[in-house]
C-alpha cells in the first residue's frame, strides 16, 4: 500500500514525507503583498489560502488595455490595482451612476 502525504496548505500530494514537509514549510509561509496604486495602502496574505482570503476581495485589478490613436494616452496600456476605498471614491465621482451595476 502506497502512502501519500499531502501539504496541509495547498493539498499537493507527495510520495515522500520529507519532501512534503519541505514543501509545506515554504507553502505555509509564503506571502503576497497587495498594494493600492492610488493611495499606497498595502496588506499581506498567506499564499496557501489566497482564494479564500478576504484580502483578495479588497483589492481590484483594473485593466483598460491599450488606448488608441488620438488620445493623450495613445499607445499606452493602462493597468492598475486599487483598494475598496479608492474604488468607491473613484466610482463616487461618476456623474452617470446608472452604469454602476448592483445585485
Amino acid at each position: 500500500m502506497e502512502i501519500i502525504y499531502r501539504c496541509s496548505g495547498c493539498g499537493k500530494p507527495f510520495d515522500d514525507r520529507k519532501q512534503c514537509e519541505l514543501h509545506e514549510e515554504k507553502c505555509l509561509n509564503d506571502e503576497i503583498t497587495f498594494v493600492c496604486d492610488r493611495c499606497g495602502k498595502n496588506e499581506r496574505a498567506k499564499i496557501y489560502n489566497i482564494e479564500s482570503n478576504p484580502i483578495l476581495n479588497r483589492y481590484h485589478d483594473i485593466f483598460i488595455g491599450e488606448i488608441g490613436y488620438g488620445s493623450v494616452f495613445d499607445n499606452v496600456d493602462i493597468e492598475f490595482t486599487v483598494c475598496d476605498d479608492c474604488l468607491a471614491s473613484i466610482l463616487d465621482e461618476f456623474k452617470n451612476k446608472n452604469i454602476i451595476l448592483s445585485k
